[in-house]
């Protein structure tokens, strides 16, 4: 797949190791400009810049220096837009130039989260007038770009010949052959579907989790505070039960992070903090070669649960 030759050349670049002290690893020249309105943007936002001490979840477990501070940035790569939320402006915006202006500055790309969907709607053709090539949006709630302003969005995008996408939950974007601009900036912001390579100690029976070494994380960064805590965390990989307790493991520490929605979605047959979830996990899985049980975890998150 066509998917999965980009990925394996994400896997091939060097990650970010949770568990050590380690210099900046991560760069780019890529700029884009981020259009936020709530907490969802900001925690992009925040996972993107790496400020020392931005991140409160550990608590007294924080690692500091050995979890992600001092080993990227991209503060100097972002121009930030705060715009009010869509439940501080009116239903229809007549005109959404005059909150957002008519022109954005010069970037690679736009990233835009949570916005109203008359401002959406406007993006493509300030981005056209910007020169501004690629449009991602970042869904984390049923009611963040729907489906039916997502396909007009889309359709406005082609018109001006604008690559698009607009994963939910966020944390499903993944590289494609045909979005180079959006490919590239996953490649080099590293954030999109969690990807991560497990250091282990290995016995007879179990495997050890020593370090956790993050290729990609979620953009709101839940990847770092699960890596953190399950550093020494240690998993029989032949015995049911215990792949099982893992998962569970995994999955409420994502969810004690994670902030998506957790109203139903019918788009996703589920709720948008379910499949952010199951991808979180999936990625356990996937680093510790779980292929039997990766698969029947997608599987589970395919499954429409609300009909």
């Amino acid at each position: 797949m066509e998917e999965d030759e980009e990925i394996l050349e994400i896997v091939k670049l060097p990650g970010v190791v949770v568990g050590e002290v380690g210099k900046p690893t991560w760069k780019s020249e890529m700029r884009i400009c981020l259009i936020i309105s709530n907490n969802y943007g900001e925690k992009i936002l925040d996972n993107l810049t790496n400020a020392n001490g931005h991140c409160n979840a550990c608590g007294t477990q924080c690692i500091g220096e050995l979890c992600k501070y001092g080993k990227y940035s991209y503060a100097n790569n972002i121009h930030v837009i705060r715009i009010p939320s869509a439940h501080d402006l009116p239903d229809v915006i007549e005109d959404p130039e005059k909150i957002i202006g008519n022109k954005l500055p010069q970037v690679d790309l736009v990233v835009a989260t949570s916005l109203h969907n008359d401002i959406y709607l406007a993006l493509p053709e300030i981005l056209h007038k910007s020169g501004i090539r690629g449009l991602l949006i970042l869904r984390s709630s049923p009611h963040d770009a729907p489906l039916g302003v997502s396909r007009e969005i889309e359709n406005l995008c082609k018109k001006f010949g604008i690559e698009f996408d607009n994963p939910k939950p966020p944390c499903l974007l993944k590289p494609r052959k045909d979005k180079p601009i959006i490919s590239r900036f996953i490649r080099e912001f590293r954030i999109g579907m969690p990807l991560i390579m497990l250091h282990t100690d290995r016995s007879r029976d179990t495997i050890k989790i020593k370090n956790v070494e993050i290729k990609v994380s979620a953009p709101c960064g839940a990847t770092w505070y699960v890596a953190r805590m399950m550093i020494d965390y240690e998993i029989n990989p032949r015995s049911e039960k215990s792949i099982k307790e893992m998962c569970k493991h995994v999955a409420a520490l994502h969810q004690s992070y994670c902030i998506a929605s957790t109203a139903h979605d019918y788009e996703l047959g589920d709720t948008v903090i379910h499949w952010a979830t199951y991808i979180g996990v999936e990625s356990y899985l996937r680093a510790l070669n779980l292929r039997n049980e990766l698969e029947k975890y997608v599987k589970e998150r395919l499954r429409k649960k609300i009909t």
